[in-house]
């Protein structure tokens, strides 16, 4: 809790961990700096500097950021505000303006190097919806570190190589960057956001879509407003970086880039009780309208998976002969890629996607027993579970 308001603790979990961060935490998220050059040393870092032009410190305004900074502790860690009179005249300050500076090596002619927020009653949930909305420049650099708090918007649009701006290989990634600045300043009205990445950074991802050995220097993944992936097929864009980049892009905002679904293949033999989804069939098994159908996203290392495995298949059993229109079904969310409408946090999960429900599931939250799992079904079956006055 701090200041009425709480938040997810994310740091260390060990004791002197604990300790060190909660001192940190203590202090506050905005850091007053003293004068121009305290603001010129803030944006050293490769990294946007935020900083907050007041007149005093006793002021509404200054209460909402400051609110603001906390509540964005986690996602900046250079947030600041100042009340020189010569800092406002350098950097061309009015009071109330917070500016986010983009960093040097990160800015382009395409864009401003800077943006400026200032409306009189922003409230602190304004400042944060303005500062998430503006954080990045038009081709940043994407990091583990930055992925979950900076690149959560999509469409997203990334580019993969050896992108290091490190001082001894700055000139050859931006060179790269550059080429990618040029396609992306195209679709800015279409709302696509860009990024680099280093490819060694983000090796998973790229083996996700099957990129990892392509063979190309750049590769190219699309994030979805979908929640899709749609990669630059090597097969088809082998030619020079500029090329692929603008030939991916126009099929991509016409709709033509197929979307990589990760997917076990097809069971030959699923005659069983319970049904074997995969993420090729999901759609149309789950899809089907004349069904209701139970879905168990399991993992085959979890243990609470394994003990609930009889139960789930006794369900199934009793069920198959007397509900003719209800499917219950498993799917291994380790080996395929579960639609966005069923999110999974945690093994087992079960979804109800009764008939007319399929895009909104109902997630089960109750025990895991066979009366209590069947009367829940009960209470939202559509094609299933139907009294004799509605045959």
């Amino acid at each position: 809790m701090r200041h009425g308001r709480r938040s997810e603790y994310k740091g260390p979990r060990d004791a002197y961990g604990i300790i060190d961060h909660m001192k940190e935490l203590a202090k506050p998220a905005a850091k007053k700096l003293a004068n121009a050059g305290a603001i010129d040393r803030f944006m050293e870092k490769e990294d946007v500097a935020i900083v907050a032009f007041f007149a005093s410190e006793d002021s509404t305004a200054f209460e909402a950021y400051a609110q603001a900074a906390e509540m964005l502790r986690e996602d900046f860690k250079s947030m600041g505000y100042t009340t020189d009179s010569n800092a406002f005249k350098k950097y061309d300050a009015k009071p109330n303006d917070i500016i986010i500076f983009y960093p040097v090596v990160f800015q382009s002619k395409f864009e401003p190097k800077s943006r400026t927020y200032n409306k009189a009653g922003a409230t602190s949930e304004d400042l944060v919806a303005f500062l998430r909305d503006h954080c990045t420049p038009l081709v940043g650099k994407r990091t583990k570190n930055n992925v979950a708090t900076r690149y959560t918007k999509f469409p997203l649009v990334v580019v993969y190589y050896n992108a290091d701006f490190s001082l001894q290989y700055r000139e050859g990634s931006e060179y790269w960057r550059q080429k990618v600045l040029n396609v992306a300043q195209k679709y800015q009205k279409e709302k696509y956001r860009f990024a680099v990445a280093d490819e060694e950074e983000f090796q998973d991802e790229l083996q996700s879509v099957g990129l990892a050995d392509s063979g190309l220097e750049h590769n190219v993944i699309a994030f979805g407003y979908d929640g899709k992936k749609y990669p630059m097929d090597p097969n088809e864009f082998d030619g020079d970086f500029d090329e692929n980049l603008e030939g991916f892009m126009k099929k991509l905002s016409t709709g033509k880039v197929k979307a990589f679904v990760k997917s076990a293949p097809v069971p030959r033999d699923d005659k069983g009780p319970v049904r074997t989804l995969v993420a090729s069939n999901f759609d149309k098994i789950v899809g089907d309208e004349t069904k209701d159908v139970l879905i168990e996203f399991y993992a085959p290392w979890c243990g609470h998976c394994k003990s609930f495995e009889p139960k789930y298949k006794q369900l199934a059993t009793d069920l198959k002969k007397t509900q003719p229109n209800l499917i219950i079904a498993k799917f291994d969310a380790t080996a395929n890629d579960a639609p966005q409408a069923y999110s999974v946090e945690g093994f087992p999960t079960l979804y109800f996607a009764p008939s007319g429900k399929k895009s909104t599931p109902i997630k089960y939250g109750g025990n895991r027993e066979v009366e209590d799992i069947t009367k829940f079904m009960e209470l939202h079956a559509v094609k299933s579970f139907q009294k004799k006055e509605e045959l």
